[in-house]
């Protein structure tokens, strides 16, 4: 009889520690990548030459994304590009279904204006997310653009380059 009790708790106390580690997230607490040219041939007129990035990191609360964008040049001339209403786009996944964000940002002198370089989103933005994000829940980072406002097509793209 007391063989069956101990054999009990201890299943009982085993079910309930891999319920519990079964839905925690590990930490994940900031993510980036560094910007290459699109894969495909796109009819934008402007191009990166130097190391760029977008970051997303974890804050109190909400999201926040930064775009860090250099040697951003005309195609033809290379002269450095000054363009207003581009788009930074954010393809994720939260709870099984896929969403995306877009922030507008400048270039000045070929390079992100820093006035619209950083960009934060509530947890509490259910539009974006596609409900409230309580602590813990995870953001798979699908995919990241640059979008030339000129001609809408991609400039830059989230990946590696080969040597």
């Amino acid at each position: 009889m007391k063989a069956t009790l101990v054999l009990a708790s201890v299943l009982a106390g085993g079910v309930l520690l891999a319920a519990t580690a079964v839905h925690a997230a590990p930490p994940a607490k900031g993510w980036q990548s560094t910007l290459t040219d699109p894969t495909a041939v796109t009819g934008a007129t402007i191009q990166i030459i130097k190391a760029s990035k977008v970051q997303i990191k974890v804050g109190s609360g909400n999201v926040n994304f930064a775009l860090k964008l250099n040697g951003v040049v005309a195609k033809l001339g290379g002269a450095p590009d000054s363009s207003n209403g581009n788009t930074f786009e954010v393809q994720f996944l939260v709870n099984g279904v896929t969403h995306s964000k877009d922030f507008t940002f400048n270039t000045i002198n070929g390079k992100v204006d820093p006035t619209t370089s950083k960009f934060s989103v509530s947890n509490g933005d259910a539009a974006t997310w596609g409900s409230v994000l309580a602590a813990g829940t995870p953001i798979e980072i699908r995919r990241v653009r640059v979008i030339q406002n000129a001609t809408g097509e991609d400039f830059g793209v989230d990946g590696i380059t080969t040597k």
